[in-house]
């Protein structure tokens, strides 16, 4: 979607800010994004393809972009575990279109979304100094709201429903 993005607002400049993959992964997961019921609802068809493993006469539904490589982890795996599957696949996509493009922070800057509420008035300067313009009392009360915001916290995730290379590939895209 960059290279739609960069040539259709040029010169636009981009803030993505990330969430932890596990804590995402814990709401899309509570939300039932990637369970059976939700791929196979109709009004989400359109987002979601059929994969066919030849070798294994099996089809897996999966959404939109995971590759056929994976369809197999991503059927048998538990929705939080999908969730988070899926949580990687984008965010290593994001990463992929930000080097293709040659995205350098005067065009581009990540924010991860713990530390935003965890320090943001830190954040929201870099913010400003990204976009070189100054905080207003919107962006004031903007920030007195993001104080009050709570993470989810690490004892709440089932991390015993992730395989280890799952684990390792999530820790490696939020270190």
């Amino acid at each position: 979607y960059y290279s739609f993005l960069l040539p259709s607002l040029a010169p636009c400049k981009i803030i993505h800010i990330v969430r932890n993959g596990f804590d995402a992964a814990f709401s899309m997961a509570k939300k039932g994004w990637y369970s059976d019921e939700r791929l196979n609802a109709s009004e989400h068809l359109a987002l979601t393809k059929v994969v066919r493993d030849e070798a294994m006469q099996n089809e897996y539904l999966v959404p939109y972009f995971v590759q056929a490589e994976e369809a197999q982890e991503f059927t048998d795996s538990s929705v939080f575990a999908r969730s988070l599957l899926a949580w990687c696949i984008l965010m290593e996509k994001n990463d992929q279109g930000v080097q293709t493009l040659k995205l350098g922070p005067q065009y581009y800057l990540e924010i991860q979304y713990e530390t935003l509420l965890k320090a943001p008035d830190m954040v929201m300067d870099e913010i400003c100094k990204f976009l070189n313009t100054t905080t207003t009392e919107l962006t004031q009360k903007i920030v007195k709201t993001l104080r009050s915001e709570k993470l989810t916290g690490s004892d709440s995730y089932p991390i015993q429903e992730i395989n280890p290379q799952l684990l390792r590939r999530t820790q490696n895209l939020f270190a």
